[in-house]
């Protein structure tokens, strides 16, 4: 019998860009489908950087996925098809996901989430705190600066590598972006 103590949370991956949080969500679900549960993946439709199909680390690692406009839709799928759901990238989801997330969790389900915390003006993305605020489970995972000290904030640059210091909040991409720490964030702004 499986472990549905083990089920019923919220977990939350949370960095700045290239930090391992999408390594580290298909390493949880690797692990839930070895031990035998039922797992649904889902990204938001508008992120489509490295598969359709697929969520992707740069580590090379994969794990089937659905990509999805609105989660809420799949609620009724989710609690009849599944043991675990992993979410990626749910800064693009809407600020009420941390409902939709409660509520699968409250019928049983372990929600693996993972996420950048903040844009790249270092404000945070609200579905993503709102989340943070309901889970059980919370990890903020560093990257690597270019100065080598542990980078927590994600940085927009231009061609020249220069920091942009305005315009949409979202904007789906990944060599626009860099890892940086305090200091060089500062001094690059």
């Amino acid at each position: 019998m499986l472990d549905t103590d083990y089920l019923a949370r919220i977990e939350v991956i949370t960095g700045c860009m290239k930090s391992g949080k999408t390594d580290e969500l298909i390493r949880r679900l690797e692990r839930a489908q070895i031990a035998g549960y039922n797992i649904l993946v889902f990204k938001p439709a508008q992120d489509d950087r490295f598969s359709e199909t697929e969520i992707v680390s740069r580590s090379g690692r994969k794990f089937e996925c659905f990509r999805v406009n609105n989660l809420k839709e799949s609620i009724p799928f989710i609690k009849e098809k599944c043991d675990v759901i992993g979410l990626d990238e749910i800064q693009f989801f809407n600020d009420n996901l941390h409902k939709i997330c409660q509520e699968i969790a409250d019928s049983g389900v372990r929600v693996i989430a993972s996420g950048l915390s903040t844009d790249f003006q270092r404000k945070p993305f609200m579905s993503t705190m709102n989340l943070i605020s309901i889970a059980e489970k919370v990890d903020k995972l560093s990257a690597i600066c270019e100065c080598g000290s542990n980078a927590y904030f994600t940085q927009r640059i231009d061609s020249n590598g220069n920091a942009i210091l305005s315009g949409d909040k979202v904007m789906v991409g990944d060599d626009e972006y860099r890892p940086r720490c305090r200091k060089c964030f500062i001094s690059q702004g």
